[in-house]
C-alpha cells in the first residue's frame, strides 16, 4: 500500500511526524486524508515505518516495515482534530500538517514535493527513471 495520487481524487491534507515517543530514529507515521469522487465518506490511510538500515526509505533496497491502516468517515473536522492529537503525541509535540486541498495530481504533487521529509521531488527526467528501474 501506499499513496496514490489520482486526478479527481480530493486530497485534503497529509500529516506526518517523527516516532519520538518510541526514541530517536525509531521512524515515522505519515498519513493523508482524502474523498474520492462521488463519495461521501472521507478515508485516512496511515502507515508506521520502522527504520531497519540506512536507506531511509528511499530506495526499494530499503529493509524498513511497514505497517498501512485504513480509516473512514463522513466528517473531516472531527477526523483532523484526532489526527493532530495522535500525531502530537506520537510525535511529542511536533508534527507536520500539510493542507493540500487538491483534486488535482499536479497541484497534490507541487505541494507535497516542497515538504523537506518527502522523497517525492517532482516528476522524474528520462535519466532518473531508468536509474531507479535498474535498481528495481
Amino acid at each position: 500500500m501506499s499513496i496514490e495520487l489520482r486526478e479527481g481524487r480530493f486530497v485534503k491534507s497529509l500529516f506526518y511526524t517523527e516516532l519520538k515517543i518510541l526514541g530517536p530514529d525509531v521512524g515515522n507515521l505519515m498519513g493523508w486524508l482524502y474523498k474520492d469522487p462521488g463519495e461521501d465518506e472521507w478515508h485516512f490511510e496511515y502507515r508506521f515505518r520502522y527504520y531497519e538500515d540506512d536507506h531511509n526509505g528511499i530506495t526499494q533496497k530499503s529493509k524498513d516495515r511497514k505497517a498501512w491502516f485504513h480509516v473512514a468517515g463522513p466528517d473531516t473536522a472531527e477526523m483532523i482534530e484526532l489526527i493532530k492529537q495522535v500525531f502530537e503525541k506520537v510525535g511529542a509535540g511536533s508534527f507536520e500538517h500539510v493542507i493540500i486541498e487538491s483534486a488535482s495530481v499536479k497541484g497534490q504533487m507541487k505541494r507535497l514535493s516542497e515538504q523537506p521529509w518527502t522523497n517525492m521531488k517532482g516528476p522524474m527526467t528520462r535519466e532518473e527513471h531508468d536509474a531507479w528501474k535498474r535498481e528495481k
